[in-house]
């Protein structure tokens, strides 16, 4: 298999030879929007509960709420709206979605209702202005309408009959019928799929996550509806799901909303951006807690492709390459790690990479990353890098919230069997102008073990051998302090900061000292990670 690096390069040049108008079927004012999800129920299921797996469906209804007729064929005609379906939660301060790559359903014959205002049409094969269309959950559990989201496009809304599930048939037809554009999927075909298969798949285990908010709805693709007008084209509501003793039951606990998913995650940040004009939008929410008492930040991401037909092979967040990456977490739409994306850390980033291209993040998907970081937030962006060729750059840059200030740089690491651990503390734990409660925190030391502390105003890393190093220039370096462990190994080294304009920017270095006979350094020592901190209130970027 070929590595990602090669696949983008080999994108990059093909998307450069061939470029094509963006949007090329945009009908100025088409507008759809969904109006109400609703009947989300269970259509079968397969294993035995706890452990089993579930098949749903929901009722929509959508709207023309733009200028114009909205075609609403039949498949084997391309010109229909699409519904893509998804399930998700909010637990743990986290959203993920939780319904695999379910199949979309193909719109097939408008009401042409009364539900949006005053409709003056009557022809089932498009939406008129005003016009309403209602599916309910059975015609959208019905596999006969249901396809692969693979086969569509939804920047443009294009779908290519020919050669398509309905062309192909289960099982594929052969040449020539499954390439001729004429249905071959029957009704026998679809209805003789296992249980779940094609429809929106969720596990007995997921509903059952205590603490947890869910919510089910769907995603409309309308043809040549301008990529401004689609934030209407979401709705979803919050549901209960109740095990009845032989499948699941959902009461709807709030009225329909239209919005991105995201948007239902509370206190999250937002935000969307697409590759120009070229392609669909991705969506980013953020939300960063912290500083915890030893300065690191959580980062909680969720990263939603809307209609972006090339899809996401990568993301690249700024980082500071000295920062402390802990518990980082990465999720996807399975429990497999085999295809979690892989990452690494380039000079000034945090990347993770798919490792296959059959786990992209495709359109009408969640995926999730978190960490935990010893840097502080600030505006930027977060770098999408598409999977597949197409025209236009080959990545996206979604303005997010990421790690960008870092008041202390943590140096190495311990030396020795008692070297201990050094950093920051205090209400905050930051060298701000004033911090009365500023000070160095001693982990890890050997119970009731001397300490001390040394500090420089530079910064020199002295390596002396068994794996030690000093990180303060011994010409300037001085004893500050003297002390000893608690019986748990900790101890904390008041260091105030006064409210003195002169010592804005003063970078300062400190490491701990502790005797021990037979110790890593020379046999007499073991020493702690180096740390450095710049006092002041206008930190920012990287140490």
């Amino acid at each position: 298999m070929q590595s990602f690096p090669r696949i983008a390069a080999a994108a990059a040049a093909l998307a450069a030879s061939t470029a094509i108008p963006a949007q090329s079927n945009q009908v100025t004012g088409r507008d759809a929007t969904l109006r109400i999800v609703d009947t989300f129920r269970s259509y079968g299921r397969e294993g035995t509960y706890p452990d089993g797996n579930n098949a749903f469906a929901n009722g929509v209804t959508v709207c023309n709420v733009g200028v114009g007729d909205i075609g609403w064929y039949a498949p084997m005609n391309a010109d229909h709206p699409v519904y893509a379906p998804m399930v998700f939660r909010v637990v743990d301060d986290r959203i993920e979605q939780l319904s695999g790559r379910s199949y979309v359903k193909h719109g097939f014959a408008s009401i042409n209702g009364s539900v949006c205002g005053t409709c003056g049409t009557s022809n089932g094969a498009i939406l008129g202005p005003n016009c309403s269309d209602t599916y309910g959950s059975g015609l959208n559990a019905d596999r006969y309408w249901l396809g692969p989201p693979e086969e569509i496009d939804p920047w443009t809304g294009g779908w290519n009959p020919q050669g398509s599930l309905f062309d192909r048939g289960l099982p594929d037809v052969g040449f020539p019928q499954n390439q001729d554009g004429a249905r071959s999927l029957t009704r026998t075909m679809s209805d003789a799929l296992p249980t779940t298969k094609h429809r929106v798949e969720v596990s007995d285990q997921e509903l059952l996550t205590a603490g947890a908010r869910f919510y089910y709805g769907m995603y409309v693709v309308i043809a040549g509806e301008p990529g401004a007008n689609r934030d209407n084209n979401w709705c979803f509501r919050e549901f209960r799901p109740v095990w009845n003793g032989a499948s699941w039951n959902a009461t709807d606990l709030t009225n329909p909303s239209n919005g991105s998913p995201l948007s239902f995650w509370p206190g999250a940040r937002v935000t969307s951006a697409s590759n120009g004009g070229d392609d669909g939008y991705f969506y980013v929410a953020s939300k960063i807690t912290g500083p915890d008492a030893r300065g690191f930040w959580h980062y909680e991401y969720a990263i939603q492709n809307r209609d972006n037909h090339r899809g996401g092979a990568e993301f690249r967040i700024p980082m500071c390459p000295s920062a402390r990456i802990e518990n980082l977490r990465f999720g996807d739409l399975d429990s497999s790690t085999v295809n979690d994306w892989a990452p690494s850390r380039p000079t000034g980033e945090l990347v993770l990479t798919t490792p296959s291209t059959l786990n992209t993040l495709d359109w009408n998907t969640i995926f999730n990353v978190s960490f935990d970081v010893d840097v502080g937030p600030v505006s930027g962006s977060f770098q999408i890098t598409q999977a597949r060729t197409g025209p236009g750059a080959m990545s996206v840059a979604v303005p997010a919230q990421v790690p960008g200030i870092q008041f202390s740089t943590h140096l190495g690491e311990a030396c020795g069997a008692t070297g201990p651990s050094l950093r920051p503390t205090g209400t905050p734990p930051f060298p701000v102008l004033p911090n009365p409660s500023f000070g160095l925190a001693v982990d890890g030391a050997s119970p009731a073990a001397s300490l001390v502390l040394l500090g420089a105003i530079r910064r020199l890393e002295t390596p002396l051998g068994s794996g030690c190093s000093l990180w303060l220039d011994p010409a300037v370096a001085n004893t500050l302090v003297t002390t000893t462990a608690d019986a748990a190994g900790h101890a904390r080294i008041g260091l105030p900061i006064p409210l003195q304009p002169a010592l804005e920017g003063a970078d300062l270095t400190f490491q701990v000292v502790t005797p021990q006979a037979g110790g890593a350094a020379f046999g007499v020592a073991d020493l702690s990670n180096g740390l450095e901190i710049r006092l002041g209130n206008r930190t920012s970027g990287c140490r």
